[in-house]
């Protein structure tokens, strides 16, 4: 069973409160936009569709399992309730934090002392 991974973007504003009269700047806000219609497919330069395989690597738009991919990920209905989504780390950056498989390969250690952040063991 292949796995690709689509991916999508999502606006997120700061608000800012500064102070005209004095040296007095706070972040008071953050908001994600959440709703289905704020949720758009990341495109690249040439406004490609971006979608990775099990292991990051960029796969062209118009590959079968690509296609097949972005046809289930548009159809809102079939994600998993709000409440389900996982929230952590990019996975397109932090992909090991995501990966179905075991941890055979993964140089843990390294990646803590490279500053990675912690996060869950990949499920089995």
């Amino acid at each position: 069973m292949a796995r690709r991974w689509v991916r999508y973007e999502l606006p997120a504003m700061v608000c800012v409160e500064i102070s005209e009269t004095e040296e007095l700047e706070e972040v008071i806000q953050v908001v994600l936009g959440v709703e289905e219609s704020d949720i758009v497919l990341a495109r690249d330069a040439e406004h490609r569709v971006l979608v990775f395989d099990e292991n990051m690597e960029r796969v062209a738009e118009d590959d079968p399992l690509a296609r097949a991919a972005v046809s289930l990920a548009e159809a809102r209905g079939e994600w998993p309730e709000r409440g389900a989504w996982e929230e952590g780390p990019d996975a397109l950056r932090d992909r090991w934090l995501y990966d179905e498989g075991d941890l055979e390969g993964v140089d843990l250690a390294a990646r803590v002392a490279a500053g990675a952040e912690q996060g869950p063991l990949p499920r089995r």
